[in-house]
């Protein structure tokens, strides 16, 4: 079998940067035991009270559920602007959106940070501020954590395993819940400015928070506010590795190759900007740039959609104009208050508001026989030149393809504002009672538009133009204030023209959350291990959701992006019970064993009452060894867009399996009002080793288990696979496709249903150690995560799909997939004098570049297309090489203000330049959910803490 010199590269830079990773997370701490001894200068983990529990009496280090906690110093350290941002970087996390993700093309919300645990979705992840929901800021219900003021966040627990018990559903992957600080006293500010090396991607941030006692102690008051804009980054052509203009292409040519191949110099190749005739007499021929008169068109190799090489070298309309990273503008401002009537009466406000606007440049119409045709000019139009017009005759057409980039790229824009108000009540009762009692509204308002956005109707009709015997140029069908244009060429056209073939795509959308909520936690009764404790609640909560979308959208009429209409809402109203009890402690074989459990009962007005739980144990033998185990039951209900979408009529090109032709065919899409939830059945194993613990060294590692499975899952199917699973024999996918007299398709239906199964498990790692050198310390902390399935379950057919290790980007794939191995190490060094440097180094394991696909390294590759080409699924290349990225940041702090200081930092990320692995997708030559696309930039700023 051949194997290309990029996959062998690629191997080699994979064991190398592999071996570096494993070096840096196990030698480091093992030459650090060998430090100088001194006073540990930070409290130990297990004295935080985290999120895997509601019990609040009870500390991290008793709870059998998996908690990941990331402190504030290391998102200051780093100088990250946004909490979300220094989530993204965990290993067990995904960008379900962000900055830095290739969602260029896409108007829909420009510059979130939307998490995605364990690549279980974004809907699967629940984000909370100070253990309540934070207002949804998509219809589908994810947060954005870009929307919650990072400026005044302490610290973020993540618990990486099912917690709908305690916390309500959406909780499936499990929980990020970021703990803000109540108590600041004093002031701090912060402003920082960065830019890329290549000179793009600016950035501003600034913030300033402020807390304060009043009333002799008895009542606290803190505000915060913060700034960042980022001015985005260029597109593919503004960087040497996408300047390439790699992509995958089919190939239905060159049957000495295999049927996938990714390959460089990659260009459109039935369409250019000037247009290209498709067949008769003039094939192959390109319109000049005036239109007048025709130039060859040279056909690059492998040619279908796309071709490697030939003409349109800097041209693909897929590189030029559509930006890496959109550029995005974002303030938040935040309010905290209380009083202390009483012990048992301390009232608190808590209000925030948060908006993102973003923009970016978006794709423009294209027209080829792969798009559903070309543009079709009758023989007596104007526009056409005389040649063309003598040869073919008034009665004769020509197809022209043709990317409509002279339009100009659309725009597009969105906007989302975000307030939530929480007022409630806290308090003791007696000793050992402690209970909370709150009413919460947020409100998230969403605008969308797609601006230029073409309007192919018109542009059919506007193209159709005759010439009258004055001379005049005008449309056949006048209507619509109908304008004559010319699409030959590059820019022929009249700006009205250009008016009447636009528009703009508009969606305007309000969510709303209203939750009333009380709980309550104390100590019941004496145990031999400790006091047992409870913890138990109730909640009422109100989503409702209304988009409204402009008319031309809602007929479908814009070349992309067109919106719906949806009303919905829906009322949940649940109660819960949490127990923790501590069977035994100091005894010869356990100093100290505990179970946990809890149970929720939820009823939802639209799906009806289920019942999730949670049980667990710790045990720990040792101050050396702790154990602990979890399962439990998890849901996810359905969201609004899913329940109330209106049925969409749209269009779609599929291949019919009866008649094994391409047609285009009406679609049917929507919600589904009979929904189900997703249920899911979670287990965490996990174990923690603490060698050393004295007062000048500390070493923790821990290794836990998990194991998620998830029924009954919300999605659709897709018009391709109804066909195929109707030919397989399903009854219920036949009764989607009607079919007329003839046997011709006349419509199918794909409207969301609980259709499959999702299931994942893997290994997740932490190490800690932190050691005193005189006065100063030295700390390491590596997060690391091995995923060794992520499978999607056809129920359908029996058939299913495993993403895991798919770090590609393959448009053609069943979906974006997980690297089997990730990891994050942060190494700090803190001088008595102020000095600080942290080194932190993240790197995503080797992986496939499409898992549905086969490599010349792959058992069943075949080196040429045998038989039809879609049904080989060989690649010339279908590996992903790893990347290690490395931050160094540098800081000096200087006591001034009395009681504060002073603080100047540096930071540069992508230390090294690494470009990111060649993995391209439909407009992007890398994944850029996972590799970093920027370079390398230069951040600097400055800190006042008073």
């Amino acid at each position: 079998m051949r194997k290309s010199a990029r996959s062998a590269r690629a191997r080699r830079e994979s064991t190398t940067t592999y071996a570096a990773t494993w070096l840096l997370l196990a030698v480091v701490p093992l030459s650090l035991s060998h430090a100088q001894t001194g006073e540990d200068d930070a409290p130990a983990v297990q004295d935080i009270v985290v999120t895997g529990s509601r019990i609040q009496a009870v500390s991290g280090a008793s709870l059998p559920s998996p908690t990941t906690i990331l402190d504030s110093s290391t998102t200051r350290s780093l100088g990250i602007a946004n909490v979300g941002d220094a989530l993204l970087q965990l290993p067990s996390l995904l960008n379900s959106a962000s900055p830095g993700q290739t969602i260029a093309l896409s108007p829909q919300n420009i510059g979130s940070r939307i998490a995605n645990l364990r690549g279980l979705g974004a809907e699967r992840t629940l984000i909370l501020v100070d253990g309540r929901r934070f207002a949804p800021s998509t219809a589908s219900g994810t947060v954005d954590m870009a929307l919650i003021p990072s400026a005044i966040v302490s610290r973020s627990d993540i618990v990486t395993g099912g917690a709908s018990a305690a916390y309500g559903s959406d909780a499936v992957a499990g929980v990020i819940n970021l703990v803000t600080d109540t108590r600041l006293e004093g002031l701090r500010a912060q402003a920082q400015s960065g830019v890329a090396q290549q000179g793009d991607n600016g950035t501003v941030q600034a913030s300033l928070a402020g807390g304060t006692g009043f009333a002799g102690g008895r009542g606290h008051i803190v505000l915060a506010g913060e700034y960042e804009k980022n001015k985005g980054q260029g597109d593919y052509y503004s960087r040497d590795w996408s300047r390439r203009e790699t992509c995958q292409l089919g190939n239905f040519a060159d049957p000495s190759q295999p049927a996938n191949l990714i390959v460089d110099n990659c260009r459109t190749g039935f369409l250019t900007g000037p247009g290209l005739i498709d067949g008769g007499p003039f094939a192959d021929q390109q319109f000049s740039a005036d239109g007048r008169s025709l130039v060859p068109f040279v056909p690059g190799r492998y040619r279908g959609f796309f071709q490697s090489g030939g003409t349109g070298e800097g041209e693909n309309a897929f590189f030029r104009g559509p930006v890496m990273v959109p550029a995005y503008e974002r303030y938040s401002l935040y309010g905290y208050a209380d009083f202390e009537i009483s012990p048992a009466l301390k009232p608190f406000v808590n209000v925030s508001y948060g908006s993102v606007l973003g923009k970016n440049v978006g794709a423009q119409g294209r027209f080829s026989r792969f798009t559903g045709g070309g543009l079709v000019l009758s023989g007596e139009n104007p526009f056409l030149p005389e040649v063309i017009r003598n040869a073919i005759g008034p009665a004769g057409t020509i197809s022209v393809g043709k990317a409509m980039n002279d339009l100009g790229n659309a725009l597009g824009r969105s906007k989302t504002s975000t307030l939530r108000a929480v007022a409630g009540i806290t308090g003791e009762l007696g000793a050992q009672w402690r209970y909370e009692a709150y009413y919460q509204h947020g409100q998230t308002d969403y605008e969308q538009r797609l601006s230029n956005n073409l309007i192919p109707a018109r542009l059919r009709q506007a193209i159709d133009a005759i010439q009258l015997p004055s001379g005049a140029i005008v449309c056949r069908d006048q209507s619509n204030g109908c304008q004559p244009f010319n699409p030959l060429g590059l820019g022929n056209f009249t700006p009205a023209a250009a008016a009447f073939v636009t528009g703009t795509a508009a969606l305007d959308t309000k969510i709303k959350q209203d939750v009333v909520s009380a709980n309550i936690s104390g100590e019941v009764v004496p145990l031999p291990g400790g006091p047992l404790a409870v913890a138990a609640g109730a909640e009422y909560r109100r989503d409702s959701l209304e988009t409204v979308a402009d008319p031309i959208s809602r007929a479908n009429g814009f070349y992309t992006f067109n919106a719906a209409n949806i009303a919905g809402a829906f009322d949940v109203t649940e109660g819960y019970v949490e127990v923790n009890a501590p069977l035994l402690a100091d005894v010869p074989f356990a100093q100290s064993f505990a179970l946990n459990g809890a149970v929720r009962r939820t009823d939802y007005s639209t799906s009806g009452a289920v019942t999730t739980w949670k049980v667990g144990g710790v045990w720990e033998p040792s101050d050396f060894l702790r154990l602990r185990v979890t399962r439990s039951r998890d849901i996810r209900a359905p969201n609004i867009s899913e329940l109330f979408s209106p049925l969409v009529s749209g269009q779609v090109s599929v291949l019919d399996p009866r008649s094994n032709s391409q047609v285009l065919v009406p679609l049917l899409t929507g919600g589904n009002q009979g929904l189900r939830p997703e249920t899911a059945n979670t287990t965490t194993i996990g174990v923690v080793i603490t060698p050393l613990r004295t007062s000048s060294d500390t070493l923790t590692f821990s290794v836990d288990y998990y194991d998620i499975k998830v029924n009954d899952v919300i999605t659709s199917t897709g018009a391709t696979n109804i066909l195929q699973l109707c030919q397989a024999g399903s009854a219920s996918d036949c009764a989607r496709v009607t079919r007329n007299g003839a046997g011709a398709i006349t419509l199918i239906t794909d409207t969301q249903a609980n259709l499959n199964g999702l299931s994942t498990r893997g290994v997740d790692f932490e190490l800690n150690y932190r050691r005193q050198i005189g006065s100063g310390s030295l700390s390491f902390r590596g997060l690391a995560t091995y995923v060794d399935r992520l499978v999607t379950l056809y129920n359908a057919t029996g058939t299913s799909v495993d993403l895991a290790g798919q770090t590609g980007n393959s448009n053609f794939g069943a979906g974006p997939g997980v690297p089997h191995f990730q990891a994050t190490s942060y190494l700090t060094w803190k001088s008595a004098g102020g000095t600080s440097i942290t080194v932190q180094n993240r790197y995503i394991g080797k992986g496939r570049y499409d898992v549905l696909q086969v490599g010349p390294d792959e058992a069943g590759y075949q080196d040429a297309i045998s038989g039809p080409p879609d049904q080989n699924n060989s690649n010339n290349d279908n590996s992903v090489s790893s990347r290690l990225y490395t931050n160094l940041s540098i800081s000096q702090t200087i006591p001034a203000f009395g009681r504060g200081s002073f603080e100047v930092y540096a930071v540069v990320n992508n230390l090294f330049d690494r470009d990111p692995p060649i993995a391209p997708g439909a407009s992007s030559a890398t994944n850029g959910i996972l590799f970093d696309q920027i370079g390398r930039t230069f951040l600097a700023g400055v800190r006042v803490n008073y």
